[in-house]
């Protein structure tokens, strides 16, 4: 694709030097790659999100949470996570039971595994959910309370210690494939497009959603791991679609 030739290019660039300049600043290698790009275009797969209460109206319905079979339990508490944090899924994955701590308020989450963004001087600082009294269908104490005392007697050796287990079988850490099937399931069943948005529009529905709401862009990016207000400018932060064809609503 052009942004993994893009990447060679940069990559280059820091240790080859032609005709007194970057290579990836010369001219001939600057006509290659507007070559590449009109074949191979970087075209964002959306340029549009989802509305969040679209699946906030989907997952209100899986309630009360002590008649929900572990699987529907499974499901919408990781897409409620995903939704109300803007991580990305191996973030979610990688969140280890020891490091949760539940409240009668709050729910804390603390990362000690290396994440994409970890980096020298930068780790994902603890997430601080808070509940949500108005509608405990949607609280994420709730379900998180829920799930850790119906998953409890699971957790028995290091293959049940991240905080997603599978449903069935030995009840091992989930995979991250597994952690997406179950957010599909979520997304499809509330009516999202599956063509059209991956699991990881999540991310940008949620954070969008956020900021349409006026809360703080430090907040948010706090919340997501960047560190960079041009990344949520750039990449995540969207327009809500209307269009029947994206969102298919039930």
């Amino acid at each position: 694709s052009y942004s993994a030739i893009n990447t060679a290019r940069s990559a280059l660039s820091s240790i080859i030097v032609l005709e007194g300049k970057p290579a990836g600043n010369h001219f001939k290698i600057v006509r290659v790659m507007k070559g590449i790009f009109n074949l191979k275009p970087y075209i964002p797969k959306s340029t549009v999100t989802w509305d969040p209460q679209i699946l906030l109206d989907y997952l209100r319905k899986l309630s009360p949470v002590k008649h929900l079979s572990l699987l529907d339990l499974t499901r919408k508490f990781v897409t409620l996570l995903w939704l109300i944090t803007g991580q990305r899924g191996q973030t979610i994955q990688s969140i280890h039971i020891d490091n949760v701590t539940v409240t009668d308020n709050h729910v804390k989450i603390s990362f000690g595994d290396i994440l994409k963004t970890t980096r020298p001087g930068f780790q994902q600082e603890e997430l601080r959910l808070k509940g949500f009294a108005p509608d405990r269908r949607l609280c994420i104490v709730t379900v998180a309370k829920a799930y850790i005392s119906r998953t409890k007697s699971f957790r028995k050796s290091d293959k049940q210690n991240q905080l997603f287990i599978t449903t069935i079988g030995q009840h091992n850490n989930a995979k991250k494939a597994t952690i997406y099937n179950w957010v599909i399931h979520c997304l499809s069943q509330a009516g999202i497009d599956l063509k059209k948005f991956s699991p990881h529009s999540i991310r940008s529905a949620a954070t969008s959603a956020a900021i349409r709401s006026h809360v703080p862009l430090a907040t948010i990016m706090k919340s997501a791991g960047w560190t960079k207000e041009s990344t949520f400018r750039k990449y995540y932060d969207k327009k809500v679609t209307t269009d029947s064809n994206l969102v298919l609503k039930n």
